[in-house]
């Protein structure tokens, strides 16, 4: 009768648990489900046979991983040797680091929960017997934490916004969908085994899931009465673990269990105390990791300046200027600014990745040297970009010298030495030069085919190439006294000029001629005849202050004179002048002297001038020839008395 109570309280006790794990299981909505998170939380309670949790024990368990799970509520097997039961998730510490906290970590912190949940566990049926040996109960072992799964991910930021995100170029919204696998645990095997002899169960590990649950651990905690003879599975390996003072452990380790299929490890028990015993299995999983990529999409700017890279003075060039973004993403408010005088900046939007704008910049070279065109570009982001391009800007320079002499007589033929030579480093195209003469001057020659007008003279130069010189003589005669300019100037097509002056002072001179005029042929003796005393300045001065005295030979003399006043010196044969007070430039004097021959033969004629300014003398002489007798009737009329001049 004891042994028949024994075994009724057993069955009891035994319904009583079933009954608790089949409504624990069997609960549904937020409150079963918090009870099963809260039941993971907690450290598990001590058994009622009233042994108490080993401290070091539970410092020597593995860390706990924490994994995300989809479960389905456990069933209670038709059969009393199969019971399904979820089992609580565990990583083994085989040292490879997979692990992220320990199960001594893990009761720190649930232990302020005070929530306890009793391990689920066979007890085989034996029959009670008066001396009933002890209960080698598996001691309880602590729950690991669990992430809550994540369902079906949503776009990033709530609900897919109806236009893109600040920072973002598009309305492409992210969604990722993370399935996670099912997993339950079935104990198969003996309800009752013999005292030394093995006896095989299997853990079945079934995935129902829609996905692949990868790196399951199941650990199946044995007390140390009973022996593990053999263990083999199918897929993956098992490895023992002692625990030091608690149960054995044998941990299962599967790499992938495929969605919708199970696992089966194979385990031989040996029993080696008459002791009931428990088996108690839990699990763990990595949990299913997905990766989303988020492409960053960068906006870029970028500038380029193309066009010619030398000018000529002058000449007028389109240049380009082209803004582009190689990025991968919109650069937005894109403002052009150009370094040119008179340029526009240029604002746009939008410019799209790859997108690339052009702009035409027409520009005049009119600094020699070099010219700078710079562009700059900025965008919101603090884009920014910066192009520059030098241009060599050519231009031909003239070099033009005059040379003149400083000192020339009015009326001489001065010569003007003019060169002009190209100093610059571009070609001096189509070269006109001109000369302004000074009032009174005259063009004589040295300048080649010249075109006249008035006292401008111009003359084609060709063109001049960098470093080429052309040189000129010009003749002129200068007439006026005092300084006399002449202006020299050059010019070509792009109106590059060079001018230069040069100045001469002219000294004006009286220059007197005097000239003796006699009759012609051979006068008779008696014969009264003629002579002429022929006064020209030639000079741009006056001269003033001249005297003329007429001279005659033995045998000839004078009787009167025309053109002037003069004194008769007829003993003498001499005419005496008055002082001639000015004769101007350019201007002529004749003076005239009626005189006769007293006796046969070549008689003289001398004239004689002297100036005071410029000091001059000058002679003349001629010879007439006289034919006949003697004659004393001419000098007697004359008497040797002076005769006006006729004027």
């Amino acid at each position: 009768m004891r042994r028949i109570s024994i075994g009724l309280t057993a069955l009891v006790l035994l319904g009583g648990l079933v009954v608790a794990m089949a409504r624990a299981q069997e609960g549904s909505g937020s409150r079963g489900l918090a009870s099963r998170l809260q039941s993971l939380r907690q450290p598990n309670a001590p058994q009622e046979t009233g042994q108490k949790s080993s401290g070091t024990a539970a410092s020597e368990e593995p860390r706990m991983l924490r994994s995300v799970l989809k479960r389905k509520p456990a069933r209670i097997a038709q059969t009393p040797a199969v019971i399904q039961t979820p089992a609580t998730p565990i990583i083994p510490n085989d040292g490879t680091g997979a692990t992220s906290r320990s199960l001594n970590d893990a009761q720190s912190s649930r232990r302020s929960a005070r929530r306890q949940s009793a391990p689920r566990y066979f007890r085989p049926r034996t029959p009670a017997a008066p001396n009933a040996p002890k209960t080698d109960a598996v001691k309880p072992q602590e729950q690991a934490p669990q992430e809550i799964s994540r369902g079906p991910a949503r776009p990033i930021g709530g609900n897919p916004p109806a236009a893109a995100s600040p920072g973002s170029s598009s309305t492409e919204q992210l969604t990722e969908v993370i399935d996670s696998p099912q997993l339950s645990l079935q104990y198969r095997g003996p309800k009752e085994i013999r005292l030394g002899q093995p006896a095989e169960y299997q853990v079945v590990l079934t995935n129902a899931g829609q996905s692949a649950a990868g790196q399951v651990f199941v650990r199946v905690a044995i007390p140390k009465s009973v022996q593990i003879v053999n263990h083999q599975a199918l897929q993956g390996s098992g490895q023992k673990q002692d625990s030091g003072t608690g149960p054995m452990h044998l941990i299962w380790e599967v790499p992938a269990v495929a969605a919708r299929s199970n696992v089966v490890l194979s385990v031989q028990l040996l029993p080696k105390e008459d002791r009931v015993f428990n088996l108690q299995l839990d699990w763990s999983i990595r949990p299913p990791a997905t990766t989303a990529q988020i492409r960053v999409l960068k906006p870029q700017l970028k500038l380029a300046i193309s066009g010619p890279q030398e000018l000529v003075f002058g000449e007028t060039a389109v240049y380009t200027v082209t803004l582009s973004n190689p990025g991968t993403g919109d650069a937005e408010n894109v403002m052009l600014n150009l370094n040119q005088a008179g340029a526009e900046a240029k604002q746009f939007a939008k410019l799209a990745a790859g997108q690339q704008v052009q702009i035409d910049l027409q520009l005049t070279a009119s600094q020699a040297g070099v010219m700078q065109i710079g562009a700059m570009a900025t965008a919101d982001g603090g884009l920014n970009a910066n192009a520059t391009e030098q241009v060599l800007v050519r231009r031909a320079a003239f070099q033009l010298n005059v040379a003149a002499p400083r000192l020339v007589f009015a009326g001489a033929l001065a010569k003007l030495q003019i060169s002009v030579a190209n100093t610059g480093n571009a070609a001096a195209k189509n070269v006109t030069a001109a000369a302004v003469l000074p009032a009174g001057a005259k063009y004589v020659a040295g300048l080649g085919q010249v075109a006249a007008e008035g006292q401008r003279l111009s003359w084609n130069v060709g063109d001049l190439k960098p470093g080429e010189n052309r040189a000129y003589e010009l003749q002129c005669e200068l007439t006026l006294p005092g300084i006399n300019q002449v202006q020299v100037a050059v010019v070509d097509s792009n109106k590059l000029s060079a001018a230069k002056s040069i100045a001469t002072h002219v000294e004006a001179l009286a220059d007197l001629k005097l000239t003796v005029n006699d009759p012609k042929g051979p006068r008779s003796v008696g014969e009264e005849v003629e002579y002429e005393i022929q006064i020209v300045n030639r000079g741009t001065k006056a001269a003033e202050q001249i005297k003329v005295v007429a001279h005659f030979s033995e045998g000839v003399g004078p009787i009167r004179v025309t053109g002037g006043t003069a004194e008769l010196l007829a003993a003498e044969g001499q005419v005496l002048f008055q002082v001639i007070p000015r004769l101007e430039a350019g201007q002529k004097l004749t003076l005239k002297i009626m005189a006769a021959a007293s006796k046969a033969g070549s008689h003289n004629i001398r004239a004689v001038l002297e100036c005071a300014d410029p000091e001059t003398e000058l002679v003349s002489q001629e010879t007439t020839r006289f034919y006949g007798e003697a004659s004393t009737a001419t000098r007697t009329q004359t008497g040797g008395q002076p005769t006006p001049a006729v004027r």
